[in-house]
């Protein structure tokens, strides 16, 4: 009788994960992938993936793509090794730096796995990232992106060497209108003073400043409202 040969492929099967992460707004930080629980997988094998979390927390640098915008989120592309050390370590290690976000916290999750060779069952164990040094007295102040309650949209926007910015404050105290970047640092104040309840317009000179996105906050004695804007050129 002839003989059969049958092959039985085992597939493999690993675990990546990532930690509890927190920072500062304008701090650094790297985010380390780990490989853990592993079996039927070589030394040496790659794979790639996609990091995704709430774009507003962190910007991506150093050696890090800068990824895809996808709603509120941002999706980074990035690889990894399988080290010698088959049953785990660190695979993968990216770097950003932390902004001034309109949450506290999100999810670090890995999504779309890709092995070479032969398939590969494998589970992710989601992180996540807190920002950290936020002013939290009357509750925490984050920001609010729709340009709503007493900060109207700017007007251009984008816009190119001015900016008309109209709000309304309901309080009497120390009242800041700036413009800053992404990581909170502060690009052009234009009102630091006592002001009188009541709605205001001003005009802003954005020609010192380069193309790019930006925040306007305005803060009063009790709230802190921000909306975006986009300085072209």
């Amino acid at each position: 009788t002839a003989s059969v040969r049958i092959t039985v492929t085992t597939l493999g099967q690993a675990t990546l994960s990532i930690t509890q992460l927190t920072a500062a707004p304008g701090e650094r930080l790297e985010v380390p992938v780990h490989l853990r629980g592993t079996t039927n997988i070589v030394a040496g094998r790659s794979f790639s993936a996609d990091l995704r979390y709430h774009g507003s927390l962190l910007l991506p640098t150093g050696t890090t793509v800068i990824g895809s915008i996808v709603g509120t989120d941002r999706v980074v592309r990035f690889s990894g090794t399988v080290p010698q050390d088959v049953n785990g370590g660190e695979v993968a290690r990216l770097e950003f730096i932390a902004g001034l976000g309109d949450v506290v916290s999100t999810p670090l999750t890995i999504e779309r796995v890709m092995w070479s060779g032969d398939s590969v069952a494998t589970r992710v164990d989601t992180g996540q990232f807190t920002l950290r040094g936020l002013c939290v007295a009357g509750g925490t102040r984050l920001i609010n992106a729709s340009g709503t309650l007493g900060l109207k949209p700017a007007r251009p926007n984008p816009a190119g060497w001015s900016v008309r910015i109209e709000y309304e404050v309901v309080e009497s105290g120390r009242t800041r209108l700036v413009i800053s970047d992404l990581l909170g640092r502060e690009s052009a104040v234009i009102v630091d003073g006592d002001i009188a309840p009541g709605r205001y317009e001003v005009e802003a000179d954005l020609r010192s400043m380069s193309a790019g996105e930006y925040w306007i906050t305005l803060t009063t004695p009790t709230q802190r409202l921000v909306g975006p804007l986009r300085v072209a050129r």
